[in-house]
């Protein structure tokens, strides 16, 4: 009996070592398997994202550098416009003021120049037609150069006539001057004949001395007079053609004044019509109109009456025809990974899972630096995710600007042996830093 047993243990035994080969072949192969399998199998990883829709091209906004006050409302949020639509009319009582005050200035620089004109040609004054004359101020600028215009020429004319008066004087007393040196100049001749003979007659005695002598003192008495009306008749020419000079230079400068005065007024009127340009430039800019072809939101003004500060955004227009993208935040620890080109996974939050599946995309957009939200102060990276319009098509979904959204920005693939690895490695290189 205890035979038996021994060679059925025995026999037991022998039939049990192939099995534990197979067992530990099996282990084997699965353990080289998985090794191999981790090595080779490739897994995806992803950055989730969140964000909203927003039209690719950015959001025209509206604004006016000086405000006003509303004066119509031509359009109303959520309306359609064309580019150059008009908007707003507004009014600003300071740039109409200033305006009209400067077409008042050129209206009366304009008339000046007219009178110049009617002064340096010496015709009545032809008036330039700016516009109608529509108020009694610019009636009584006319009036005025009128007036002035009279005022001026009658100066000159007194001025002038005065001088004729002068000449015609000097002229008078020349030619006095003139008929007493001819009559002087007969004399002359006749008392060199009577001296003549009164001298043969005082050698024979006939004459006496003292009336010869008296003869004589005539006789240089009247040579000196004739030599006073030569000298006062050249005295007289060289009065007359000075104040033929004065007369001259009267005219002169009377042109030349005038002339001065038409520089003067030209030079002014260039600028005061500068000045109405730019002015009438920020006059026009009071008519808002729409800079781009879209759709209006966020208008801030819906009565009239309104006030409008200052640049202050009046409206916005979403550009017609720009397609809608996911604008989304990235977390900067997956900065190393995310680039331009990788493929993401978008899904609406506002359709339910069931209702919607996540949509292709590819990231277009990944700005160059971080940005800090201004409420939460946390940092991350703006990207913008374009749709797959195919895909889009095929689900026929309109999406809106503003529409909430969550994508995975798909990255580069890695195996299961790189995320098994990673943390030991990771763990490697710090003790080794600290070390």
């Amino acid at each position: 009996m205890k035979l038996h047993h021994s060679e059925y243990s025995r026999s037991f035994n022998l039939d049990l070592k192939p099995l534990i080969a197979l067992g530990i072949l099996i282990i084997l192969i699965c353990i080289v398997g998985a090794g191999f399998w981790s090595y080779k199998a490739p897994l995806h990883s992803a950055s989730l994202a969140s964000g909203k829709l927003v039209t690719e091209l950015e959001n025209q906004q509206v604004q006016h550098p000086t405000g006003g006050v509303v004066e119509e409302l031509l359009k109303q949020e959520g309306q359609k416009v064309q580019k150059g639509d008009l908007l707003l009319l507004l009014s600003d009582p300071r740039l109409t003021s200033e305006l009209e005050q400067l077409h008042q200035h050129l209206f009366n620089a304009q008339s000046q120049l007219d009178r110049v004109e009617a002064e340096l040609s010496g015709e009545p004054i032809e008036w330039t037609s700016l516009h109608e004359i529509a108020t009694p101020i610019q009636l009584q600028i006319r009036n005025d150069q009128v007036a002035l215009l009279n005022q001026k020429r009658l100066i000159q004319k007194e001025k002038i006539t005065s001088n004729l008066q002068q000449i015609n004087q000097a002229t008078n007393t020349q030619n006095s001057d003139k008929a007493w040196l001819l009559s002087d100049e007969r004399s002359l001749k006749l008392f060199n004949e009577e001296l003549d003979a009164n001298s043969s007659l005082l050698e024979k005695g006939y004459v006496s001395k003292v009336a010869f002598l008296e003869l004589q003192r005539e006789y240089s008495s009247l040579v000196a007079r004739i030599a006073e009306h030569k000298a006062n008749i050249q005295k007289s020419q060289s009065k007359i053609a000075e104040l033929i000079s004065i007369q001259e230079s009267l005219r002169i400068d009377f042109k030349h004044s005038a002339q001065e005065e038409k520089q003067d007024l030209l030079a002014e009127i260039q600028t005061i019509k500068k000045q109405i340009s730019a002015s009438k430039t920020l006059n026009d800019r009071i008519e808002i109109r729409a800079p781009a072809s879209g759709e209006i939101i966020n208008l801030s003004i819906h009565t009239k009456g309104g006030v409008i500060p200052p640049t202050s955004p009046v409206l916005e227009i979403v550009p017609e025809r720009s397609r809608i993208v996911a604008n989304v935040h990235i977390n900067p620890k997956d900065i190393e990974a995310v680039y331009e080109g990788l493929s993401a996974n978008i899904r609406l939050t506002s359709y339910s899972f069931r209702e919607l599946p996540a949509v292709s995309g590819e990231l277009i957009h990944l700005s160059a630096d971080s940005i800090t939200d201004p409420h939460l102060g946390t940092l991350f990276y703006q990207g913008k995710i374009a749709f797959d319009t195919k895909e889009l098509s095929e689900l026929g979904l309109v999406l809106k600007p503003g529409m909430p959204v969550e994508a995975q920005i798909v990255l580069k693939q890695r195996t299961v042996l790189d995320y098994l690895l990673s943390p030991l490695i990771q763990s490697l290189e710090k003790g080794m830093k600290e070390t």
